[in-house]
């Protein structure tokens, strides 16, 4: 009985990939390993006003943070620390940099818009807002964790992501004062 079963298995297993194979041939995308998060399918507003999808950013290295523009204490320092990896050599100045609200009531495009002028940011930046469940979402897989209080505040991790061209997860800093070298030495 497990031989037949096992035959069975086998057959609909070929099947299935006979006639599923040639589907993800030439899209990038469709070969996305299942830990990527370019997985999620969220569409995020950027700073400019422009739809974007984390996938977007595919065949890149990026660094990943979420923050909010109202924040006055931790969320400037995280932009700091992402300038300062992003200045460091040759190679991190050619990373995308995404800052994902945790506010997308407050945090317009043009707060966002506003906030990047303000933190000079270069054209490799990318401020994102979306849906509360999108924002749930991408933090969960980020290891993020976040509460708004009573006052409308969030507290929340200070995590910055380097992300590999794949988008899978190649490295975190999980605080502000955690040295960024060794995330430095790992952009290619």
């Amino acid at each position: 009985m497990n031989i037949k079963f096992m035959k069975i298995v086998e057959i609909f297993t070929f099947v299935f990939l006979l006639i599923l194979g040639p589907i993800s041939y030439g899209n990038p995308v469709d070969k996305l390993k299942t830990d990527s998060i370019y997985n999620l399918d969220a569409t995020w507003t950027s700073h400019n006003n422009e739809k974007k999808k984390l996938r977007d950013f595919l065949g890149q290295q990026a660094l990943i943070a979420m923050v909010y523009t109202s924040c006055k204490a931790t969320c400037p320092m995280i932009t700091n620390k992402m300038q300062e990896i992003e200045k460091s050599n040759r190679k991190t100045e050619k990373l995308k940099i995404i800052m994902v609200t945790f506010d997308p009531a407050r945090d317009t495009p043009e707060k966002l818009k506003t906030y990047s002028k303000k933190m000079k940011l270069r054209n490799n930046w990318f401020l994102l807002s979306g849906n509360e469940s999108d924002i749930r979402d991408l933090a969960a897989v980020l290891g993020v964790n976040y509460k708004k209080d009573a006052k409308g505040e969030f507290s929340h991790s200070n995590i910055i992501t380097l992300l590999g061209p794949d988008g899978i997860i190649k490295t975190q800093l999980r605080s502000l004062s955690e040295d960024s070298k060794p995330l430095i030495e790992q952009v290619n």
